[in-house]
């Protein structure tokens, strides 16, 4: 019987638009303010010239952090504390877990890194749209 006596994590940082299907996403082993700004940074530079992208955010102290220089194309929208499922990317992150990572045994981090990223990679704007949108993301969307 094999038996998991201590854990790793990674974690995948992800925006997605319901309307269209539109993502991005990046997983590192860590997470803190450090790879926040560089998750912003990365975005920011996917975005189209003159496209604006709201990014709809929880409390996470990283998100918060002083020393994040923001780009100017992305405006952070900070959700009240304790609402989870006001963010559409936390059904995707649920629906990500049940259908590629759940119950799995990984040997490292990098098993873990790569499982996460050939998920992320299965993710398409059908599913985004499928698994995220609700009708009040939809209000938010058409409101911005």
């Amino acid at each position: 019987m094999i038996k998991q006596l201590g854990y790793k994590n990674a974690y995948m940082f992800g925006v997605v638009n319901p309307l269209n299907g539109d993502s991005f996403g990046m997983i590192n082993s860590h997470i803190g303010e450090d790879f926040m700004q560089i998750f912003l940074t990365q975005y920011s530079l996917q975005l189209k010239e003159n496209q604006h992208s709201i990014m709809v955010i929880d409390g996470a102290g990283w998100h918060h952090a002083k020393s994040l220089d923001v780009p100017k194309n992305i405006t952070l929208h900070f959700l009240p504390p304790y609402c989870p499922e006001l963010n559409p990317i936390e059904r995707l992150w649920k629906w990500i877990k049940e259908h590629h990572l759940a119950f799995k045994i990984y040997k490292t981090c990098d098993e873990i890194l790569d499982a996460g990223f050939q998920a992320w990679k299965k993710i398409n704007p059908e599913i985004v749209k499928s698994v995220c949108a609700s009708h009040l993301a939809n209000q938010i969307m058409l409101k911005n």
